[in-house]
């Protein structure tokens, strides 16, 4: 198989099944919060994105310095793999003791569902050490993690429609998230050990990748988690800050935002492996890549962008109703950063590529640091609305850096490839702006073809691109 076709199948494999994913996941969590209403899905949604940094602490690179390993060399597939589940065991005791301790000391105050939502939650730490599914993507067979998350997914989902209504608590909610992350590392180490046969715990292979990943995956999870923290950690200032009502007005509008984000994380995770081995063999190949993945996901972002600023109301009234009115204006700020993080994710990844993870954290930690403290200053005031502006502006800052550094290494792309888009999603407009009609479906169908019809006739998609297009629809192997 050709490296073009191997990236084709990969992306439409892990397209078609997170795209599922992701919707069944969105729909879960619009049922929920029209269920309970916005201060119980603030607390969802605040014990949520806690626990994701608790998860992190216990990968911190790993995985995706895994990946990397793992496509260098994989012979060492087992030994890489039996160290890392290692490593996270130890990371997650030691966190969920943490967990512990910042519950029963600290946020005593906290409502007691919120606390026991919380420390279920974070038991779901245990069973995410055996999610291999990063081995396969180092193998580029990314189907495993496709059907892996597709099964966390529907089961989430078949646990909360089926027993929500029988139990409308939020302690459903982390009962259900728990059950399903534990059936998906159930399903991820009995496939890691249909295709590997067994673990490889020896001392001296032990020693010496616990030195390697040390070195490399722990920039990978600082500038994660510093990506992490201007991203996502106004929501758990706006919980401390203002209260949980206004932590689910603005955990509405980014659900939208990660669905829409997810597309260009899907991207990335077939994105990696194969840029890793065409920068190893030729770096016109390379640069190649990376032209084409900036020009296909502003492609993507562009129209999301502009489009869902313009549709904003109809779409929070839609998907969440009346009562979240008040996320409509932080939904069109975040709408901004969309477009960034689109482009930056084939930035950040050309870094770990080319071994540059100790700038990509530097570059990471300067907006995370700009993050908070900008967030102290406007949430009080401005409260979901000062979080989305602070976010846009730390987004802004990550792109500018790892967009130099590029350059640098003769990789960047032209940044002319955003005028076609833009120009295209200019005549998109116009139908939205003419109210042309109603209905938000069909006058989101009618911006589609309006769009993609512009783009095609100033030659921002060419054959190439519809070849490629056509194999990832077809999944060609």
């Amino acid at each position: 198989m050709t490296e073009s076709l191997r990236f084709a199948k990969n992306l439409g494999v892990l397209y078609s099944a997170e795209i599922v994913s992701h919707v069944i996941g969105f729909i879960v969590s619009v049922y929920i919060a029209r269920v309970f209403g916005s201060e119980a899905f603030g607390q969802i949604s605040f014990s949520l994105v806690l626990l994701s940094y608790f998860v992190l602490f216990t990968n911190f690179g790993l995985a995706t310095y895994g990946i990397k390993e793992v496509s260098h060399n994989v012979k060492r597939t087992t030994s890489i793999a039996s160290t890392l589940i290692l490593i996270q065991a130890v990371l997650s005791i030691i966190a969920y003791s943490v967990l512990i301790i910042l519950i029963t000391a600290v946020w005593g105050h906290f409502p007691s569902e919120k606390k026991y939502l919380i420390l279920i939650l974070g038991l779901s730490m245990f069973p995410t050490v055996f999610d291999l599914t990063w081995v396969f993507m180092g193998h580029e067979k990314m189907e495993f993690r496709a059907i892996a998350y597709s099964i966390r997914y529907l089961t989430y989902a078949l646990i909360v429609f089926l027993f929500l209504p029988i139990r409308s608590t939020i302690i459903t909610v982390g009962i259900a998230y728990l059950s399903s992350t534990v059936i998906m590392a159930l399903f991820s180490t009995s496939a890691y050990l249909k295709s590997f046969h067994s673990f490889r715990f020896v001392q001296s292979d032990l020693a010496a990748n616990l030195k390697i990943f040390l070195r490399g995956a722990l920039p990978i999870g600082w500038a994660t988690l510093m990506s992490r923290v201007y991203y996502n950690f106004d929501t758990l200032m706006l919980s401390f800050l203002r209260s949980d009502q206004v932590v689910g007005w603005y955990s509405a509008a980014y659900r939208i935002v990660l669905v829409l984000t997810g597309i260009a994380g899907i991207y990335g995770m077939v994105y990696l492996p194969a840029l890793t081995k065409r920068i190893r063999v030729s770096k016109s190949a390379a640069k190649a890549l990376v032209n084409r993945s900036f020009k296909i996901l502003l492609s993507f972002s562009v129209p999301i962008t502009v489009g869902g600023i313009l549709l904003s109301s109809h779409i929070i009234k839609f998907i969440f109703g009346e009562q979240y009115l008040e996320a409509i204006v932080p939904f069109q700020i975040l709408l901004i950063a969309v477009l960034i993080i689109f482009t930056s994710v084939v930035f950040s990844y050309a870094m770990i590529s080319l071994g540059k993870q100790k700038q990509l954290a530097i570059y990471s930690t300067l907006a995370a640091v700009f993050n908070v403290g900008l967030n102290f200053l406007v949430i009080p005031r401005y409260g979901a609305v000062g979080a989305a502006i602070t976010t846009v502006i730390s987004e802004a800052t990550v792109f500018t850096g790892v967009y130099y550094v590029l350059r640098k290494e003769m990789l960047a792309p032209s940044l002319v490839f955003f005028l076609r888009p833009v120009v295209a999603a200019g005549c998109m407009a116009a139908p939205i702006l003419l109210k042309i009609s109603g209905d938000l479906i069909i006058l989101l169908l009618l911006s589609i073809l309006v769009y993609v019809t512009v783009l095609y006739i100033i030659g921002g998609i060419s054959n190439e691109d519809l070849h490629l297009i056509k194999q990832i629809l077809r999944r060609k192997v």
